[in-house]
């Protein structure tokens, strides 16, 4: 069979059987001029609240902050801050503000970013990122409840042009941080007339390239340019579409009939046959697929199973013949390709010496080891991988592993509260440092959900906040991430590449070790 005819075939299979049927504009709706499609329903559009890519993506055509990354060389370049000056001793950045427009007309102001970080850092913020601002003077102490207010943390608006960023210490990477979602600015007004309703379509302000002007649940977002928008004249798309489903098979559905100019990832069941098409997108990235363990409780609060488990787990194959998209097997959780870091050799397969730590656990061949519920987000290719992990294991261990799919957003919140045991996760790195991987898994981290405490892996990382010799900071890295490999709270899998399909006439996306790009650069040739 010709490749044309096997595509075909499977095209037609994945219409019948891989989920939400094709989706059509109504004849009294404007045709969008984009029209991108995530696999998952984004959890939240608050700033604040984001924590995954897909959402990150829409929030960050939504609202600008101070900098933004440049889609080709991912330096932070000016945004809503048309310049700024650094101190000698590289703890204070002085950002001064161009003249900028919320999308209801009134101006964005220094104030703004105040009340904004403010409200991320305040001791009741849900925000699972909050320690992206924890570099800045008595962030950290006001998050904790040990200073009583605010005026004591290092952000001040001098006036409303002009804002001013103390840090506790120099930080190399500062800027990145600051083109980060967490730390975009919010419109207080708006908050506080439309309490947690404030982001829908009929009530949201915003201050970025797009405007939101529709969200049907599980169905699509219509995110309009923003004429108010300070670089407006470089927006070329009108009007996106934002298509959100659950999984990607409707989602290569969607791409396949014309109905999707761009997707994220694609079918593992198809990939050989994706990779020799020429509209396909792949390169190396700053990710990392991973399980976690709730090792709060049995049996992973026993080290020696966490080790066990993944010794058990024949990654090379996973990454080889189930995952399929030219992914490197994980050993380790910080992902190859970051400048100045050599990084640490993981666990190798080796389900012998992983049957000997079972039986020292007391569960020797399985025997007495409860039956585990593995949970990843509703997605085909989650779920080849969630099988034959538990298959490799229940070889290697003779234990039960029960896998489960759930919706993505029940999945967070499942996570959030530790109601969980074996669960999917991964990682894209925030900005290029170790730091932004190793940081997450000290003691209470908003993303370690894991309940794993080292007091020796907290200390370490501390102690390279402090450095500005970048090489003894790669040091220590290296010591704390032989530390996180040892104790196991996850199972680093396989490292990610970046996967799109996109329409050849669609340009202004950029292949980057992070994975980034933006919807207001984008525009068809």
């Amino acid at each position: 069979m010709s490749i044309k005819e096997t595509a075909a075939l499977i095209l037609t299979i994945l219409l019948l059987f891989g989920g939400a049927a094709i989706l059509f504009y109504s004849s009294k709706e404007e045709r969008a001029d984009f029209t991108y499609a995530l696999s998952s329903e984004p959890r939240t559009l608050d700033p604040a609240l984001v924590t995954a890519l897909s959402e990150s993506r829409v929030v960050k055509s939504l609202f600008d902050g101070l900098v933004k990354l440049n889609g080709k060389t991912l330096k932070p370049e000016p945004a809503i801050a048309r310049s700024w000056t650094v101190s000698a001793n590289g703890k204070e950045y002085c950002f001064f503000l161009r003249k900028a427009l919320w999308s209801d007309g009134t101006p964005v102001t220094a104030h703004d970013f105040v009340y904004s970080w403010e409200r991320v850092l305040n001791p009741s913020s849900k925000s699972s990122y909050d320690y992206m601002l924890f570099s800045i003077l008595n962030a950290l102490n006001y998050r904790q409840g040990k200073v009583s207010t605010f005026d004591s943390v290092g952000v001040k608006a001098v006036n409303d042009s002009t804002l001013i960023v103390v840090l506790e210490k120099p930080l190399p990477y500062f800027l990145d941080l600051a083109a980060f979602e967490t730390l975009l600015p919010v419109n207080r007004k708006c908050i506080e007339k439309h309490g947690l309703s404030w982001v829908r379509p009929e009530n949201i302000v915003s201050n970025g390239a797009f405007t939101l002007t529709g969200h049907r649940l599980n169905d699509k977002m219509r995110i309009k340019k923003n004429q108010l928008y300070w670089n407006a004249d470089k927006v070329r798309f009108n009007i996106i579409d934002v298509r959100t489903c659950e999984g990607i098979n409707t989602a290569f559905n969607m791409y396949e009939t014309g109905a999707a100019d761009l997707i994220e990832d694609f079918p593992s069941l198809i990939t050989e046959e994706i990779l020799k098409r020429s509209d396909k997108c792949v390169a190396p990235t700053l990710g990392t697929y991973f399980y976690r363990f709730n090792t709060s409780k049995p049996p992973f609060d026993d080290v020696r199973v966490r080790r066990a488990f993944d010794l058990a787990v024949n990654k090379e194959n996973l990454a080889a013949y189930v995952v399929k998209g030219g992914e490197i097997a994980a050993g380790t959780l910080v992902p190859p390709g970051l400048p100045g870091y050599i990084g640490v050799e993981g666990l190798k397969y080796n389900p012998d010496s992983a049957r000997m730590l079972m039986k020292e656990a007391g569960y020797p061949d399985g025997k007495n080891f409860p039956e585990i519920e593995l949970l990843y987000n509703t997605s085909e290719n989650h779920k080849r991988i969630a099988e034959a992990v538990a298959f490799m294991l229940n070889e290697a261990l003779n234990v039960k592993i029960i896998t489960a799919n759930i919706e993505w957003k029940v999945l967070l919140s499942r996570v959030d509260n530790m109601d969980y045991t074996f669960v999917r996760a991964g990682w894209y790195g925030d900005y290029t440092d170790p730091n932004t991987f190793l940081d997450m898994f000290i003691t209470g981290g908003g993303n370690n959900r894991t309940g794993w405490s080292n007091k020796a892996y907290d200390s370490l990382i501390e102690l390279a906040s402090t450095l500005s010799d970048n090489n003894l900071r790669m040091k220590l890295f290296a010591e704390s991430e032989t530390i996180l490999r040892d104790e196991g709270p996850i199972i680093p899998l396989y490292y990610y590449v970046s996967k799109y399909l996109i329409k050849p006439d669609i340009k202004g996306l950029y292949p980057n070790i992070r994975g980034y790009f933006s919807l207001a650069d984008l525009y068809r040739e």
